[in-house]
């Protein structure tokens, strides 16, 4: 088993939401890319929900609340994209913070390019300052992979930068996660880090596997070659941060 082992509902960073705490939002979490971790949000009745609740849950409720409001508000139209952006800068809760985060790295796809480039530009911001924590910016790598701006334009050119930076940081969970930005959008810049952490980076990140076996089917994915499946490695032989 391998990227399906963390939807939502078990993302190994911070406690994570229950499935059922939506309520009438009926929520399944489904594996999606051969990938990480991905979730459907089906039968949502969305006349019945209170935008301004949603955002009180995203700022300042606990990480099950917060989550849960991030996917909820993943549904709306329009979805209240500058706040969830400001509540990632403001909000006083490391989760709540990276909360905010995760909703902006799923604006892809069907949203509006605006969106996404919205989206995509906070998470830069975020992953960029120095005093944010690290599961925040771990969450900003993760996003990173999952979007797509132009190509040689200013915002693709800082997220080369920031994903390569980010191969070379103290953090095993930084340089885990962007191994995965890196190979996911095909970074062939990164090949030569990529293949240093391959060969020497043996560090365990809490809930996955070694940094090099990542770096590994990072270069692979830069290829377009497909990988197998990993097991975790049992936690209480992670390393650190």
């Amino acid at each position: 088993m391998r990227r399906n082992l963390t939807s939502p509902c078990s993302r190994p960073r911070i406690a994570s939401p229950s499935c059922a705490r939506l309520g009438r939002n009926q929520v399944e979490c489904a594996a999606a890319d051969g990938g990480r971790w991905a979730f459907l949000v089906a039968n949502v009745e969305m006349q019945d929900i209170d935008v301004e609740q949603l955002l009180s849950d995203l700022r300042n409720g606990d990480s099950g609340k917060a989550f849960d409001a991030g996917k909820t508000l993943l549904k709306l139209s329009p979805i209240p994209i500058e706040e969830v952006i400001k509540i990632l800068r403001e909000a006083e809760g490391v989760h709540n913070r990276t909360a905010a985060a995760y909703a902006l790295s799923w604006m892809y796809g069907e949203y509006p390019k605006s969106y996404t480039t919205l989206a995509a530009a906070a998470l830069l911001e975020a992953f960029n300052n120095p005093a944010e924590d690290v599961v925040v910016r771990a969450q900003a790598l993760e996003g990173f992979a999952l979007q797509t701006p132009r190509r040689r334009t200013k915002l693709w050119r800082g997220i080369e930068d920031a994903i390569l930076s980010a191969l070379s940081e103290e953090s095993v969970e930084i340089r885990f996660w962007a191994c995965y930005a890196a190979g996911s959008i095909k970074l062939r810049s990164a090949l030569p880090k990529l293949k240093e952490l391959s060969e020497r980076d043996t560090r365990i990140y809490r809930g996955w596997w070694r940094v090099s076996e990542e770096a590994e089917d990072a270069i692979e994915w830069v290829h377009g070659r497909k990988t197998e499946d990993r097991t975790p490695i049992p936690i209480e032989a992670a390393d650190s941060r």
